[in-house]
């Protein structure tokens, strides 16, 4: 009786061992399944020479993507989206963590990141969620509520799109003038352009900001001229002057005068000057005058006559009073005595 009631112990002993063998591999096995089933993909570390300083630049936004998911040992864990990632399975001891981040220990070497260790988030907002509806988003992006806000029933979550781009305008410079001073003309003259101003262009470069597509800021950063502007110059004349009535003769002075009319003796056609007389109408022709109002030599203008060079004197001819020159003995009958406007454009010397 002793004997069949040790087999039996032993049987049952037996049984429990296998039991608790099967229950030990079962769990065993369900703890690789959890790390194999987080999709991770193994990622060398040939991307990065120092895993502590690099990770958060390049691993967080690998392909730009990131999922949530829950692992029974490490809790809530960050995990990269790439294309075509391989499953993979890893012994749970040798999962680690360095700087809340987890990582595989192969042997001294870590082979693979598994992904940023968010437990501290657990009460906060459900990010797998988010992603899970089919919005995205980047590290500028603005997110509100924010990372930190506790979650409750009906929150909303609103990312706004943040775009930062560099973009490149040709605009135009404008020429500048310059103003020089002409002691050749008038100061009631009208300016003289010199030269043509020419507008220039530049390329400038701007680092626009867009929140949903909608420019919020743009801020110049850069500008490279490609076309230099070429200044306007324009001559203001110093001179002091009168101009006619007409506003198109300029000179030194003007009057009226009493303008009487003669023609060449048949004994000269020289002035007292020595000029030979002359009438042209097109040209320059010749005048008497009293030298002590207009000095010999002078250019002056006559009103409805034209101009003329003061190269003669007269008897009759004193004061306000000058002599014009015809080819004709009724041309000066026709012009008779006249009073006509008088512009001194030149003195001797001067032209």
């Amino acid at each position: 009786m002793k004997a069949v009631i040790k087999n039996i112990l032993i049987i049952v002993e037996l049984i429990l061992i296998i039991f608790l063998s099967v229950v030990v591999y079962f769990l065993y096995q369900k703890n690789n399944e959890a790390v194999t089933t987080m999709g991770a993909g193994s990622i060398s570390t040939d991307q990065y020479e120092d895993i502590d300083r690099k990770v958060n630049e390049n691993y967080y936004e690998l392909s730009g993507k990131k999922i949530l998911l829950e692992d029974g040992t490490y809790g809530e864990i960050w995990i990269p989206v790439l294309e075509n990632v391989p499953a993979f399975s890893k012994e749970i001891d040798r999962i680690k963590t360095r700087n809340g981040r987890k990582y595989y220990l192969d042997g001294s070497d870590i082979t693979s990141l598994l992904g940023v260790d968010v437990s501290v988030h657990q009460e906060n907002i459900d990010w797998q969620k988010v992603k899970e509806s089919g919005i995205d988003y980047k590290e500028q992006d603005i997110v509100e509520p924010a990372l930190s806000s506790k979650i409750e029933d009906g929150m909303e979550v609103k990312i706004t799109d943040v775009e930062v781009e560099k973009v490149v305008e040709k605009q135009e410079i404008k020429y500048s003038t310059e103003i020089i001073e002409d002691n050749t003309r008038y100061s009631i003259q009208p300016d003289v352009v010199k030269q043509e101003g020419i507008n220039g262009e530049q390329e400038v470069t701007y680092e626009v900001v867009k929140h949903d597509g909608v420019e919020v800021e743009r801020e110049q950063i850069a500008a490279k001229v490609i076309k230099e502007a070429q200044s306007e110059i324009i001559a203001m004349g110093t001179m002091d002057g009168v101009v006619n009535r007409g506003g198109d003769i300029y000179g030194k002075k003007k009057f009226t005068a009493s303008a009487t009319a003669y023609t060449a003796s048949s004994s000269s056609d020289r002035t007292y000057s020595g000029r030979s007389l002359k009438r042209d109408p097109n040209g320059i022709s010749t005048i008497a005058v009293d030298p002590t109002v207009i000095p010999l030599g002078s250019k002056v203008w006559v009103e409805d006559y034209g101009y003329a060079v003061a190269a003669d004197i007269g008897g009759a001819v004193k004061g306000n009073v000058i002599d014009l020159y015809f080819d004709t003995h009724r041309e000066c009958v026709n012009w008779g005595r006249r009073n006509k406007e008088i512009v001194v454009i030149a003195y001797p010397g001067e032209w």
